[in-house]
């Protein structure tokens, strides 16, 4: 798996890119040992599987906790280490993962160019966010800067029942956005990166 990029968010942890070119069987081979249930993906689609496989792969690889102890949250999916401080967010689009660490909670999401984000935009934004995306001149194309920070947002909030048309607002100029769920308001601190076709977004919880 070759690394494409990473960058250092200083005492915030650090984030990898990689593209994957292995197959399944090399995944399958690497995580033999390490106890966990690799049953689970039968009868997956082969790309989810390899997927699902690499995401493993590079856990094992670069935290430093036993996959055997990876724990899948009930409430979200998302796969943690119970009772350590350390944080972790995985993302897969096309043949690319990226893999955020963090003392603090963190998401992650990436996403390929997709046409697909134009059909569904009005899912998942408002539609002042709409209005905004008509009058851009980011260098990002708005509509993937605001689907992949309010997944990244999402993430690293880890709580079901958000919706990210209504719940969810961003200022991209300040780096920053907000989710108003279950009557509390939640900060996050939001990064976007732009590599050729690839949008990348990254959050943290917010801390003064």
């Amino acid at each position: 798996m070759p690394l494409i990029l990473s960058w250092n968010h200083g005492s915030r942890g650090n984030t990898h890119l990689w593209r994957i070119d292995e197959s399944h069987d090399y995944f399958l081979t690497k995580l033999t040992d390490s106890g966990i249930d690799l049953q689970v993906i039968d009868g997956w689609h082969p790309e989810r599987q390899r997927e699902w496989l690499a995401g493993r792969h590079l856990i094992q690889e670069y935290i430093n906790h036993p996959l055997l102890n990876l724990q899948i949250a009930d409430q979200t999916g998302k796969p943690y280490f119970p009772g350590v401080g350390d944080y972790f967010s995985l993302s897969h689009s096309g043949r690319y993962v990226a893999l955020a660490c963090s003392s603090v909670f963190v998401g992650c999401d990436i996403q390929i160019y997709s046409k697909t984000l134009e059909r569904i935009q009005r899912k998942f934004c408002s539609p002042s966010e709409i209005e905004q995306v008509r009058q851009s001149v980011q260098s990002i194309d708005p509509l993937h800067l605001i689907w992949t920070a309010k997944e990244a947002m999402y993430k690293a909030l880890g709580q079901r029942g958000v919706r990210f048309r209504e719940d969810i607002t961003l200022d991209p100029e300040k780096e920053a956005g907000e989710i108003l769920h279950g009557g509390m308001s939640h900060q996050f601190d939001v990064h976007h990166y732009q590599l050729h076709e690839l949008t990348v977004a990254l959050s943290w919880i917010h801390i003064d």
